[in-house]
């Protein structure tokens, strides 16, 4: 019960990389990480579609990490500025010299909270809070 306490409590300063609050929850802070794929399909979608995010990691690490991953969307605004949003992905034990391949699916259509604007939107995917890969994916207005 505690453990899960602490978990809600500290959910946006781990989005946010805060060292202190992954290593509470005994996450790696230090990572050693090659991202050898990060890709969306399709590169170009309408609203209502769902864009596939893949990522490939390999640890360089001669140790075990806990990784946390999630991934930054960067919505273009109505003025054509952008805003961040993180969204949570996985975690992960991550073997020395092991790879991981990850795949996850995005709606991309409105919500109450959220209006979707055409223009290019960037994803960055992140781990520990630190970016370590970007791509981009254009939304046309229907």
């Amino acid at each position: 019960e505690t453990d899960q306490l602490l978990q809600r409590g500290l959910r946006t300063l781990v989005k946010q990389g805060q060292r202190g609050a992954l290593e509470i929850l005994g996450f790696t802070t230090d990572v050693a990480v090659v991202v050898d794929d990060f890709s969306l399909t399709p590169p170009v979608i309408a609203l209502g579609d769902t864009l596939e995010i893949r990522a490939s990691i390999r640890s360089t690490s001669d140790r075990s990490q806990k990784l946390v991953v999630d991934y930054t969307i960067h919505h273009v605004k109505a003025n054509g500025s952008t805003a961040p949003k993180v969204f949570k992905w996985t975690t992960m034990d991550l073997a020395p010299g092991a790879g991981s391949h990850l795949r996850k699916r995005h709606p991309i259509r409105e919500i109450t909270t959220r209006r979707y604007h055409p223009g290019r939107h960037r994803i960055e995917l992140t781990i520990a809070g630190q970016a370590v890969a970007e791509a981009v994916f254009d939304l046309h207005a229907e």
